[in-house]
This record gives C-alpha cells, structure tokens and sequence, in this order.
C-alpha cells in the first residue's frame, strides 16, 4: 500500500508522549507542511500560534476540560481562523468594508483545520503521534483572552504533538464507520435512528463479557460506569462519585440539600440524583438514572430541559 495512505489508515490519536522534545528540523517540517495546505482563493484565512510557553501549557491544560497530557506535550499548535489580516488590509483601500460574515468564518475555518490535517498527516509520516483538542473552540471567550485574539480571529482547533509511548504505538486504533454510513452518491441520504443506531452498535462491538473483563481489571478500586449505548464509559475512584462532591459543596457553601436540584442521564450520576432534593433525569438517561431520579424528563434532544423547567415551576406555583 503507498505509504501516504498507510499512514492515513493507521493514524489514531495519542495521548501519552514520551519524555522527549520533537528535533528543531521535525518540527518546522510539520508547520511547513501545515503551511502547504490548499486554502480558499490561496489567501491563507489562518494563522497558527506555537505555543512554547509551558505556563501557558499548564493552563490550556486546564481550560481545555483538565487534560494534563496537554502540558506534557512537546508541541503544541493552535489552529486560528483569521479574517483579521485580510479584513485590516481590505481597509487600507476601501472607505467602507463589509464585516465578516458566518460564511467568511466557515471558509476560515475550513482553511485552518485543513491545515491543522496537513500537520498531522506530516507528524505521522516523522513518527510523531498527535491529538486533536476540541476544547479549544468550546471555550472561546477564555482562550481569546488568554492567547490575546483580535477581533475576527477565532481558535478553530488545537492540536498536540508528541512521540507516542509503546503502549499508545500498540493500543488498537477505534473502527470508523462504515462507507455506508457516511457517503451518499448525488444527494444526501437521510438515515432513520435505528438504522445509525445500529451502525453505531455494530462498530463498537463491546459485549458484556468485555465490559466485565474491564470492570475486574481495576480490582475494586474503581468503578467503570457504561455509558447509553456501550460507545463509551468513564471511570471513578470508589467514594469519589458525584452525590459525595455535592454533599462536601454544600456543606462548604452552607447549602441545605432541600435547595439543591440535579440532572443527569448517566449512571455515573445516579448517587448525584438520589441525594439531592430533586433529582431529574433526562429520557434518554440509562436505566437506572431514570430510577434514581424523582421526576423523568424527556430526551435532551427533544426539549428535555424545558420540560423539566416547566415541572419544576409547577411545583413552585
């Protein structure tokens, strides 16, 4: 197989490094490749921002959902979409310039992430291992501060750099969907929940058996909660659940637990829901969220949440 797709195939995300800076000469060869990315028109609506800084690691690594493998990476790229370059040149010629719009952030966008795919594909041709964080954009307000952002240049993606320790160059890539699930010839093709719902099921498949063999891995120590769907799981140390947090909030903030309401759809959520006053559950929540909750509401998708608004003010009235 030609090795750019090889590379392509077997790329997956890594997530632990090891203790070893990326060469000077490797790492411009990746931006350089970033920068040889196609763009709308060639006019290049991105900027990247090569975050040295390991105070400023420490942070991202925070704000972007406390993943501290973020600070540990040797290099990091933040991927900006920027109209602020083309829009400030535009005004040394025009009197009146017209404002960027959702369609000129979308095609900045599209630049920028395809240059950020550029990197990737570059880092895994040199054997560096990558990972894309997402929270980047969900948290803009803060990281526009934090990475001193004008106005139309928005942090679209960012992307971690390092080489990936023997466990991460072994660990199994996760299976993408089917081509039926994701082409279409001509026209889009709508496809009906079940129908996804099975592709999804299909791609996991995770038994129970293998959940299980899972659960007795961690021998006691921590519990594995499944999530809707077997698609994921998360993971806590036994006592450190959520109904404990509140309970030591409200105690530090002087709350009774009579004021205290909670929503959940997870069984990670289900000591949360029995303890507080009123616990509700979402309609698409597991089983056992919805029989731990006092009221169940319906699916977060179909104004779950309004619904519950709505039960929670007739209980006031």
């Amino acid at each position: 197989m030609n090795q750019t797709i090889q590379e392509l195939y077997e790329r997956k995300s890594v997530r632990a490094y090891e203790e070893r800076p990326i060469e000077p000469e490797k790492k411009e060869m990746v931006i350089q490749a970033a920068i040889q990315a196609p763009s709308a028109g060639n006019m290049t609506l991105y900027s990247i921002i090569d975050v040295t800084d390991q105070k400023l690691k420490d942070t991202l690594a925070v704000t972007c959902d406390n993943q501290p493998f973020i600070a540990k990476a040797p290099m990091v790229l933040v991927f900006c979409a920027d109209y602020r370059k083309w829009y400030d040149l535009f005004l040394q010629h025009e009197e009146e310039v017209r404002k960027p719009g959702m369609g000129d952030f979308m095609l900045a966008s599209c630049d920028a992430l395809i240059a950020a795919q550029n990197a990737v594909v570059a880092a895994s041709a040199l054997g560096i291992g990558s990972c894309y964080i997402g929270d980047i954009l969900e948290r803009y307000e803060t990281h526009r501060e934090l990475l001193h952002l004008p106005k139309y240049v928005v942090p679209t993606a960012m992307v971690v750099f390092g080489y990936p320790t023997k466990q991460q160059q072994e660990r199994e890539k996760p299976v993408r969907l089917p081509e039926a699930a994701v082409v279409s010839e001509n026209t889009y093709r709508q496809m009906e929940a079940e129908e996804y719902a099975s592709v999804l099921s299909d791609r996991q498949g995770k038994t129970e058996e293998e959940f299980d063999r899972c659960k007795t891995a961690f021998d006691g120590s921590m519990i594995l909660n499944r999530h809707r769907g077997n698609a994921s799981a998360d993971l806590a140390f036994v006592g450190n659940d959520k109904g404990n947090a509140i309970r030591l909030l409200t105690k530090h903030a002087n709350i009774d637990l009579k004021d205290t309401i909670a929503f959940g759809d997870g069984n990670n959520d289900v000591s949360m829901l029995k303890l507080v006053h009123c616990g509700i559950a979402m309609g698409n929540g597991t089983a056992k969220a919805r029989a731990a909750a006092d009221y169940v509401t319906g699916d977060v998708d179909r104004d779950g949440l309004m619904q519950a608004v709505d039960y929670l003010l007739s209980r006031t009235s």
